[in-house]
């Protein structure tokens, strides 16, 4: 019955028809293009006020624009199909031929994947927007997106990684605490070697009284490795 009905649409199109339906796509298409506007505005807006870290609000924010953005494009998709055929039952149709079940076997279940993986990541607070990380000793980058479905890394030479979710294994995070920080320093060749160290040690134990409230201290409260210098070669 509903393939009749699409027939039976096709052929009863005249040029008002048309002319309706094309305004109606058009509407549906600046609707959606207007609510996304206006959700990512409010979604900012909530996030600024609160007083989170910077790097952890951007990553819900751009959380919160990757499910936006999929909640919208399925909404404006039915719309679109109700417009070309507003007595179509999409049930059973959809059910009929099947397409619910091919969903599920062959996309449904990376999808739900990544979607639980990208949760996880979050909600373990293993990365954010901004933090320097290693993916599955691979590619190293800056994170730039953290969505429902992938995660985005900036490389050094500026080529931008899409990994899957559910594809990653392991990060490593260089943005948390208790690293150890190796400076290498360029001289010119000609200059004294003796001097370039007095110089170096000079600059570590500046650092030493201006970040002293920043390093890390044993139980006793004596700096474990104050900054140092290691060799010059």
């Amino acid at each position: 019955m509903e393939l009749e009905t699409v027939v039976a649409f096709l052929e009863d199109l005249t040029l008002y028809k048309v002319l309706s339906i094309t305004g109606q796509v058009l509407a549906v298409i600046a609707g959606a293009w207007l609510l996304l506007a206006v959700l990512r505005k409010l979604i900012r807006g909530i996030f600024n006020v609160g007083r989170l870290d910077p790097n952890k609000r951007d990553t819900l924010v751009t959380l919160s624009l990757s499910v936006t953005r999929y909640l919208t494009f399925i909404l404006a998709g039915i719309l679109l199909i109700k417009v070309f055929v507003p007595t179509l039952n999409l049930g059973p149709l959809l059910a009929g031929a099947g397409v619910v079940g091919l969903a599920i076997g062959f996309g449904a279940q990376s999808l739900i994947k990544d979607l639980i993986t990208g949760f996880f990541i979050m909600f373990e607070d293993q990365l954010r927007v901004g933090d320097y990380v290693q993916i599955n000793d691979g590619v190293t980058g800056t994170v730039e997106e953290v969505g429902l479905r992938f995660t985005a890394l900036r490389e050094w030479s500026g080529k931008k990684y899409y990994i899957a979710n559910s594809e990653i294994r392991t990060i490593r995070n260089y943005n948390r605490r208790e690293l150890r920080a190796i400076i290498h320093v360029t001289f010119p060749f000609e200059e004294d070697p003796v001097r370039v160290r007095r110089f170096l040690e000079d600059i570590c134990k500046e650092a030493t009284e201006r970040f002293q409230d920043h390093l890390l201290r044993g139980e006793d409260g004596h700096l474990l490795e104050p900054p140092q210098v290691y060799g010059v070669t």
